[in-house]
């Protein structure tokens, strides 16, 4: 694969869902909540870098590592850390291209992140029908069990359809959590 989308990655990879989450659409604690919860998971992550913050490298994606205490943990592959916070690199010395940012700096310089959960799911399948006159109606599901569901819907010619609480890119909706 040379360049594209985690999330695209995650799922031809495993052939589990990956969802896409944009980072403006979080406050810092509900998005540093959703990446512990991944972290404490263990669902592998990868965030896009889209702003070039302090020597970040623009257009280019990072292994998102989890939390550790307030602060995101990334890795850059390449094994440089070359992120400098008041004109000091961040990082362990070691170069190994991990790199501590604030929540509010991470979600400055990554646009979006992917989270693949990557377990075994229990499946079921359900047809069901929508009449074209009705465009914008919603289909419920309720999850008495309180445990995590994804529900992906496919649509008549084959393509995955949206939430509307989704961006163009989610193809799965995450509830329960």
């Amino acid at each position: 694969m040379h360049g594209g989308n985690a999330y695209e990655g995650f799922q031809l990879l495993t052939g589990l869902p990956s969802i896409m989450y944009y980072t403006n659409r979080y406050d810092s604690q509900k998005l540093h909540d959703l990446i512990r919860h991944a972290d404490e998971s263990k669902y592998p992550m990868s965030a896009s870098c889209s702003n070039g913050v302090g020597g970040l490298v623009s257009s280019h994606a990072y292994t998102l590592l989890g939390v550790s205490g307030n602060d995101i943990l990334v890795r850059n592959p390449w094994a440089t850390e070359n992120y400098k916070v008041n004109n000091k690199i961040s990082g362990d010395g070691v170069n190994d291209g991990r790199i501590v940012l604030s929540v509010a700096i991470f979600k400055q310089a990554f646009r979006s992140f992917t989270i693949n959960y990557n377990r075994e799911w229990k499946t079921t399948t359900k047809t069901m029908s929508i009449p074209q006159s009705q465009p914008g109606q919603s289909i419920k599901f309720k999850n008495d069990v309180q445990q995590e569901v994804i529900v992906g819907m496919v649509g008549r010619n084959g393509r995955h359809l949206v939430s509307s609480k989704a961006s163009s890119n989610e193809k799965f909706a995450l509830m329960g959590v």
